[in-house]
């Protein structure tokens, strides 16, 4: 009869004080995932709020309407936060 030996590697992982490698990549990978979705939310909504300004007001903070999706892009890849 077979006996399995538990090493301390082992019973800090069944612990949860240590992840394997391969749920280490699992989160990652998650956590890549759920970056991405908030930079494609930030760039959808700071579209749709900028397209639903008029050309004056786009001028005024110095945005032309053609511009609207370089910038948006922009902001989405960056780390700062905009006011909701």
């Amino acid at each position: 009869m077979a006996t399995n030996v538990i090493t301390p590697r082992r019973a800090d992982i069944l612990a949860g004080r240590v992840q394997s490698s391969s749920s280490r990549r699992l989160g990652e990978l998650f956590a890549r995932l759920n970056r991405w979705l908030e930079r494609r939310r930030r760039y959808r909504a700071t579209i749709s709020e900028l397209s639903a300004l008029s050309d004056e007001v786009l001028a005024d903070i110095g945005v032309r309407r053609r511009e609207i999706q370089d910038v948006a892009g922009r902001l989405a890849a960056s780390e700062a936060r905009l006011p909701r």
